[in-house]
């Protein structure tokens, strides 16, 4: 087949049955697609705009093998898995485990690594099993009371969850349970003077001989208690006053210890003092 005709600077030579003729180039026509001039070795190819025309780079990488690698977040309605998810620290998948046709997987066992991790399940039994935590690396329970004491989960150091023991802004400790203290007393004070104004909390014992007098704190602290014993085994005949300072004693201006070896308790209301 000869063909001597000629085209314009540009042209292509299209043969179409034997009928060859020349026609423009259109680099712009459907099927032709404009690159970014340089690339990323593997990375995956993105249109740039809408016309379906320009493609442009990515940091998402796409092995020979297979392995896809992102450096920002995933977004799916559905993922498929059959091996191992590897999650930067930091990033969030939400995952339903399931078989192909949405039925829930029963005996099938996933991997799923996280350097710090949040695992929620909703009605299928999840194993969490966490790597050897460095120092400092806490895992909390995912919602709080507030001002509620955090407790530790287990024994590993590294879990911590929460508690119905309430410490207010002011100070303020609430307990729903009971509440165990070893000692709220300081160490026992021996007095051996006929007189002795009381300032902390005390386990009192008085030795001396003769009558004595004890005075309260003039400003003490709700809770705040005190013990006076006579381990002499005389106030019976020398007897131990214990006086409120500006305030009341179960009412009254004082509380004596009158038999020997006797032993009183005074706790601190807020108000007035009461034997205990």
């Amino acid at each position: 087949m000869a063909f001597n005709g000629r085209g314009t600077n540009g042209d292509i030579l299209q043969i179409v049955g034997s009928n060859p003729t020349f026609n423009p180039l259109d680099l712009t026509a459907s099927g032709f697609v404009t690159g970014p001039g340089s690339s990323t070795d593997n990375a995956v190819v993105r249109w740039d705009g809408a016309t379906g025309k320009i493609v442009q780079n990515s940091n998402a990488i796409l092995t020979d093998s297979g392995n896809l690698t992102l450096t920002g977040d995933l977004f799916a309605s559905d993922i498929a898995v059959s091996g191992t998810i590897f999650v930067p620290e930091g990033r969030l998948i939400p995952l339903t485990v399931q078989e192909a046709d949405g039925s829930p997987v029963n005996s099938q066992t996933y991997n799923i690594i996280f350097p710090n991790a949040s695992v929620l399940s909703s009605g299928n039994t999840v194993q969490v099993v966490f790597p050897t935590a460095a120092s400092g690396l806490i895992f909390g329970p995912g919602s709080s009371t507030d001002n509620a004491l955090v407790r530790w989960d287990g024994t590993a150091g590294v879990a911590i969850q929460n508690s119905n023991a309430t410490l207010t802004d002011a100070g303020d400790l609430t307990l729903l349970g009971d509440a165990s203290v070893e000692r709220v007393l300081q160490p026992q004070t021996t007095i051996t003077a006929p007189w002795q104004q009381v300032t902390d909390t005390q386990y009192m014992v008085f030795a001396n001989t003769g009558a004595d007098q004890i005075v309260l704190p003039s400003s003490p602290v709700v809770g705040q208690t005190h013990i006076v014993k006579d381990i002499s085994g005389a106030a019976g005949t020398n007897n131990v006053t214990v006086l409120a300072s500006g305030s009341t004693i179960d009412g009254g201006a004082s509380a004596p210890l009158v038999n020997d070896y006797e032993s009183l308790g005074f706790i601190w209301s807020g108000t007035a003092w009461s034997v205990i």
